[in-house]
């Protein structure tokens, strides 16, 4: 079984069984294997504790374990991204393990941030970041904006997808389309149209945990249907939307 937590900037999962196809998307990584491990990063084989830069392709196969993935425009990522000093992975020394979660207890994002604490000990994230781990105040103020009318997925209260339109944002931003795009991208490191499929691919996932099927979850993310969705998200995440509902069981 596994379980998922998300909140805007990062979402943890822990569970067994994990075979994910070559994929790469915009979150950071980190793996923490609790048993069997295999990670695949051009053709070489690791498997141990690993920290996965975003856009970097990989194949992972884990008996059992956790998967942290980090979104690296926000405060977190950014601290993360200084531990990698540039490097596209890095691994982790021996930090202990954190046990996997018992199938009959539901934990708070909280309880889970504390199980996890070797890892922030190590990266040398205090434990006051990971209450808001989105928050970036060395953001334009605007893009600040944009991304929390984003986060407002996590509470169901999701754009519509014609307002994901960059002419509409730009707008609503009070500047041209051309001077949004550059800002993002100068901002956040990511062209608009890649970052916001992979909120909208979060927002779908986000909305399965809370129960919503295939159709729904495809609707709800501005995709034309389940079968759009399914491929978008196993190029992204290496596994099928079948797989995914599996994974992200309805809380």
């Amino acid at each position: 079984m596994i379980k998922t937590w998300f909140t805007p900037g990062l979402m943890i999962i822990n569970g067994s069984t994990i075979d994910a196809l070559e994929h790469s998307h915009n979150a950071i990584q980190l793996i923490w294997p609790e048993t069997t491990c295999s990670l695949n990063i051009n053709n070489a084989l690791y498997e141990q504790a690993m920290i996965v830069a975003p856009g970097l392709s990989h194949c992972l196969q884990m008996e059992s374990g956790w998967i942290l993935l980090v979104e690296p425009q926000s405060l977190l990522g950014d601290m993360i991204m200084s531990a990698l000093a540039g490097a596209p992975f890095k691994a982790l020394p021996d930090i202990g393990y954190a046990a996997s979660i018992e199938k009959s207890s539901r934990f708070s994002f909280e309880q889970v941030i504390e199980i996890l604490a070797p890892v922030w000990q190590y990266l040398n994230i205090p434990s006051s970041q990971l209450s808001k781990p989105d928050i970036n105040h060395q953001l334009d103020d605007r893009i600040q904006r944009l991304q929390s009318k984003l986060n407002r997925c996590f509470d169901d209260e999701c754009l519509k997808p014609e307002a994901w339109k960059a002419a509409s944002i730009a707008q609503d931003l009070a500047l041209s389309e051309s001077r949004f795009l550059h800002l993002f991208k100068q901002e956040m490191n990511i062209a608009w149209r890649p970052y916001l499929l992979w909120r909208r691919l979060l927002c779908a996932a986000n909305a399965m945990v809370k129960g919503r099927n295939a159709t729904e979850a495809a609707h709800i993310a501005g995709f034309s249907d389940s079968a759009h969705l399914s491929r978008t998200f196993k190029k992204m995440f290496g596994l099928s939307i079948r797989q995914a509902q599996q994974s992200l069981p309805s809380r």
